[in-house]
């Protein structure tokens, strides 16, 4: 995929962007590949060799027909999405699910019917996945289908980003409330969310207690939105001794990333002889100053909480 390298898709948006480059049908393509199969290495297998065969029946080889091996921008159901990481433990479906239909803008969308469905049938959210991490900690994470472009970026801005939780510390400043970019250009944002502490280890799909209960101390979900292009058109480089460079960076980088997560910039580090260059991308010169100010008071230990 041009310009994500990282980033890797799956063999449907390959077949569909082949069928529409050949100016073949697309009828059936969206459901080719059963919804469950994607981490299950034998339906894998199966479905690499239906899309090779599927492939030759459109005469896609041959004919003198390219065939794709590289997509130039995002498919259509990516952009439309919303996807959220680091879920903390306790946190359910339902009280995810409570907190985005409950939101003003998405809840005018269905009052004005600009919705192609009622809401629970025009936006998909998949289950939380858990998993225990290294350190321990049990996170989640999923992500959300909206039927829009539009939709899925004007719900991303009106969420209310986290007022602190930056870099991992409870002791840092709020996140940047239009988020910050990522490597991918992709915007993301902090939030919190209530939820009910865990009281059956069993597993968190079956916590059903009595009492809710903020936890303030919670870790904050990381979202991130496709649909933006969150690529700054300003630039600036800021040089210290790289003997304090690693203050800045902070352990595992985390005081870098609160840096970049509280101004809405992206910051890159790069070492050249005894200086080390902080390269930050940002859409406004505020953020840019912000972002600059912040490496200063971190290269004088500033931020030395963050361990």
């Amino acid at each position: 995929l041009k310009h994500f390298p990282t980033l890797c898709l799956s063999l449907k948006d390959l077949v569909v962007e082949a069928h529409e480059r050949s100016g073949g049908s697309n009828e059936g393509i969206e459901d080719f590949q059963k919804l469950g199969d994607a981490h299950d290495s034998v339906a894998d297998a199966k479905h690499t060799a239906d899309v090779v065969f599927r492939l030759l029946e459109a005469n896609l080889f041959g004919q003198g027909k390219a065939f794709p091996v590289e997509l130039v921008n995002l498919p259509d159901r990516l952009l439309a999405r919303i996807s959220i990481n680091n879920i903390a433990s306790g946190i359910t479906d339902e009280q995810l699910r409570e907190a985005f239909f409950e939101m003003k803008y998405l809840r005018d969308l269905e009052a004005k019917k600009k919705l192609p469905g009622d809401m629970e049938k025009s936006i998909i959210l998949r289950p939380i996945k858990w998993k225990l991490r290294k350190d321990g900690k049990t996170v989640g994470s999923t992500y959300i289908d909206f039927p829009s472009r539009e939709i899925a970026t004007n719900v991303f801005r009106n969420l209310p980003a986290a007022k602190t939780g930056c870099g991992g510390s409870n002791r840092s400043g709020p996140c940047f409330h239009e988020g910050w970019p990522g490597r991918n250009s992709f915007m993301h944002k902090l939030l919190y969310f209530d939820c009910h502490e865990p009281t059956d280890s069993e597993g968190f799909e079956s916590v059903q207690p009595a009492k809710k209960k903020r936890i303030e101390n919670a870790p904050t979900c990381e979202t991130i939105c496709y649909g933006i292009n969150a690529s700054g058109n300003l630039k600036k480089t800021i040089t210290v001794n790289r003997s304090k460079s690693s203050t800045v960076f902070g352990p595992y980088g985390r005081r870098l990333l609160m840096i970049q997560q509280c101004t809405g910039t992206r910051i890159i580090m790069k070492h050249l002889g005894k200086l080390t260059n902080f390269h930050i991308d940002g859409s406004t010169k505020e953020k840019i100053d912000n972002a600059e100010a912040l490496i200063r008071k971190g290269s004088n230990g500033e931020f030395n909480f963050i361990t």
